[in-house]
């Protein structure tokens, strides 16, 4: 976006990109990004043989530069907040789909397993009981 070499006029010297924190997830550095500053150095021109129009022609340029810039940037934070939302679906997806259903199956079998034993610890009892000869109290849990 630099004027011709033959025309005098505005040079862009500078146009710095800064990281910037976009949201809580972590991000790809390299496209997370605001534009921090951008400087130009002026060339010295003749007000004479320039026309008119120059002087805000060099304004609308520069402005058109920072403007492409700043678009640029923003299409980093864009991709860059695109791949941060893909990745908590996936974790969403994960969790709601694998994880979850995993650990009520576990609870299930732990359950059962919990169960299996009271069953069998008051089995013992009964049996140790009529050994003796006495009755055994049982206790109904909930």
């Amino acid at each position: 976006l630099n004027p011709p070499a033959n025309q005098p006029g505005a040079r862009s010297k500078h146009g710095s990109l800064l990281s910037g924190n976009l949201c809580p997830s972590r991000v790809n550095s390299q496209r997370k990004s605001t534009i921090h500053a951008v400087r130009w150095s002026q060339a010295a021109y003749s007000l004479a043989d320039t026309p008119v129009w120059y002087d805000r022609a060099l304004e609308l340029i520069r402005a058109l530069a920072e403007a492409a810039l700043a678009c640029e940037a923003a299409q980093g934070r864009v991709a860059a907040l695109g791949e941060a939302l893909k990745r908590a679906v996936q974790r969403v997806n994960l969790l709601e789909q694998v994880l979850i259903p995993r650990a009520r199956r576990d609870i299930t079998r732990i359950g059962i397993f919990l169960a299996d034993n009271e069953r069998t610890a008051l089995a013992r009892a009964k049996l140790a009981a009529a050994r003796r000869g006495r009755p055994v109290a049982v206790e109904q849990s909930a």
